[in-house]
């Protein structure tokens, strides 16, 4: 069964009027927004968060991990026998300030119209934590791999409020290129083959 990833909006701040708006009513508008990026990410995620490695599961687990190191994500944790690498850092990285600025000025004016005007994206990130895991399974000889992402933001949480689980698919597909781009350059110095897309195939099999 497809996981579905959890993200939450890099950058947004609430415009507060005085009271005006609620926090359910500000919550409400999270939820819009979610909605409108939750259906273009799901169109393109097989893009942005998959791949098949056709090597040995001991060897990519190993270059999954100096990935992340490579990228300035420090490792949190790891599980061989699990196949997981936690990483955890904070925004924009591995996005340079430049690029999320670039993000903000395509996506401000669609979340503005979508939360009626209370909500915008700023372009420091700086208050946003985000918790890379890469997922890996051994399969048919190959490994499978598959990045989710979740961001936090502890300041918008002591509000009560529920920002958004899914982030301007520009912004994913920034992040997992340079995941993957960089994992491609570590295997092609020891000859390992690059990853790959799924197969039609491959995408019924339970990753």
């Amino acid at each position: 069964m497809q996981r579905i990833t959890n993200i939450v909006l890099f950058i947004i701040v609430l415009i507060f009027s005085s009271g005006c708006f609620s926090v359910s009513s500000i919550n409400e508008k999270f939820r819009r927004i979610d909605r409108m990026w939750q259906l273009e990410y799901q169109k393109n995620e097989d893009a942005f968060r998959y791949r098949v490695i056709d090597f040995d599961y001991v060897t990519v687990f190993h270059h999954m991990r100096k990935t992340f190191i490579d990228l300035g994500l420090p490792v949190q944790s790891q599980s061989f026998d699990k196949g997981v690498v936690v990483a955890q850092v904070e925004a924009p990285t591995p996005l340079t300030k430049e690029e999320w600025k670039k993000i903000v000025e395509v996506e401000n004016p669609r979340v503005k119209k979508e939360s009626g005007g209370i909500i915008r994206m700023l372009d420091d990130p700086k208050d946003y934590i985000i918790t890379w895991t890469a997922i890996m399974k051994p399969m048919y000889g190959k490994t499978f791999i598959l990045l989710e992402y979740k961001l936090d933001n502890p300041k918008h949480r002591e509000r009560g409020l529920v920002a958004n689980q899914y982030g301007p698919p520009l912004a994913i597909q920034l992040m997992s290129s340079k995941f993957w781009t960089q994992l491609e350059k570590r295997l092609e110095t020891e000859n390992i083959p690059v990853p790959r897309r799924r197969t039609e195939k491959e995408k019924l099999l339970d990753i």
